[in-house]
């Protein structure tokens, strides 16, 4: 036999090794394993780490800045504009205007109004409430038969609070209307109107249907007139919409122009 020198390791092939290793995950199984990684298989995680390819990375769209709302698009000031802000020191102009008009129940509108209006009506009942209309258009002469009775009810500073001036009201545009219920008239056009089932939801939905609260509690240092939970302006969808988001109570407010 020939001697290895001292401290030499001796030769051993890969076979060999294979053989040894084959008995010895033999006798492992034998003791109840199921399987055994190959030694010389990589580790998983080292495995996908080398062959993964770069991940695509999703890049978030710019965010567009929205332009502010237009209160340009439509005039303040004349009568037959659908934005027309007129309070008891804003004149109609001109001051006798009449509108063209439509009947919605038995009521005059004006027509850019009307489709909206049925539609909310249609919709609050479905909801199983009792809403009616009690006024719309009133023209500059039944206006002024209005405003003499309420003078000579409470005087002139106190008509001037709870009634417009003839040329001076929004039912003129045709535009405004006072709701009210059909089954009892115990609280139409009565300040507790506003604790009413049908008001509440008016105050929640109107302005989905272009119509805003027009004279709100708290406003009338704005409006110049009293709390009326019964009287609606249709303006629009999208000005209805930006005062609900914007949290604007009155007209006066969004066009900065209080009244007096």
């Amino acid at each position: 036999m020939e001697r290895r020198p001292w401290g030499a390791r001796p030769t051993i092939t890969w076979a060999r090794t294979a053989v040894g290793a084959a008995l010895v995950l033999a006798s492992l199984c034998l003791a109840g394993c199921t399987s055994v990684p190959d030694p010389r298989s990589a580790p998983a995680e080292e495995a996908s780490s080398h062959d993964a390819r770069p991940q695509s990375i999703t890049t978030p769209a710019p965010q567009v800045s929205q332009a502010p709302f237009d209160l340009s698009t439509h005039p303040t000031d004349r009568a037959n504009s659908p934005w027309v802000v007129v309070n008891r020191e804003r004149a109609l102009r001109p001051v006798d205007y009449e509108p063209e008009l439509v009947l919605v129940e038995g009521y005059q509108v004006d027509p850019r109004a009307a489709g909206s209006l049925r539609v909310l009506l249609r919709d609050v009942r479905r909801a199983g409430l009792d809403l009616r209309l009690m006024s719309a258009y009133r023209s500059y002469g039944r206006q002024a038969s209005l405003f003499a009775a309420r003078v000579s009810e409470l005087g002139r500073a106190g008509a001037m609070r709870v009634v417009a001036p003839p040329g001076h009201s929004e039912h003129q545009t045709g535009l405004a209307v006072d709701f009210g219920r059909s089954s009892t008239g115990e609280c139409n056009v009565m300040p507790c109107f506003a604790e009413t089932a049908e008001s509440r939801w008016l105050r929640r939905h109107a302005w989905r249907y272009g119509f805003v609260l027009r004279y709100p509690e708290g406003g009338e240092r704005m409006t110049g007139y009293s709390e009326e939970s019964w009287h609606y302006r249709y303006v629009g969808r999208s000005l209805a919409s930006y005062l609900e988001h914007e949290d604007i109570a009155t007209l006066e407010e969004a066009f900065d122009l209080r009244s007096s």
